[in-house]
């Protein structure tokens, strides 16, 4: 037997570390996405419909980085970029189809290993539904690179430790 622990780049306190007992890291990497998927911070992360400070803002993106820029009338306005609206000829429709198709493509690339959570997501930010797959959180906590950073030290215990932990697991 072997314990696993896990630790957060950016942990603050000791509760933030975890220790899973298994004999194979990918258990305890599962049972961490678990437990993660199940974080208020990561539930709103997802949930966001805003285009910054959310999973949402990682699909603005086209190959020249984020594809909205602050308009100069100060109202907060976000409008595309210049290139975008100079590529478009300055016609709205073309802008917003080029934004859109750009946007579920970037969805549909992260959501490769589950198209159908994918759609989903698709379906919740353009407000077709209120709701998400629960088993989303711990996709986005498995495959977002930039959710979480989280290291993984292995540790061995001798086989009369574990046998020991085994029996006062079961109350002996």
């Amino acid at each position: 037997m072997r314990i696993f622990i896990i630790i957060p780049a950016d942990y603050d306190t000791p509760d933030d570390i975890m220790a899973v007992f298994t004999d194979s890291k990918e258990v305890a990497w599962n049972h961490y996405y678990e437990l993660e998927g199940q974080s208020p911070d990561l539930r709103e992360f997802v949930q966001d419909r805003g285009c910054n400070m959310s999973l949402s803002e990682k699909f603005w993106c086209d190959d020249k980085g984020y594809m909205f820029q602050a308009a100069l009338d100060f109202e907060y306005n976000v409008v595309a970029r210049m290139d975008i609206q100079i590529k478009c000829k300055f016609d709205d429709d073309k802008i917003n189809k080029y934004l859109d198709d750009t946007y579920k493509q970037n969805i549909r690339d992260f959501f490769k290993h589950d198209p159908d959570l994918g759609d989903a997501f698709w379906a919740f930010m353009r407000e077709e539904t209120d709701e998400l797959p629960e088993h989303i959180y711990k996709y986005v906590a498995q495959y977002d690179e930039d959710w979480r950073e989280v290291h993984i030290r292995e540790i061995e215990i001798p086989h009369e430790v574990a046998v020991q932990a085994a029996f006062f697991n079961l109350g002996g």
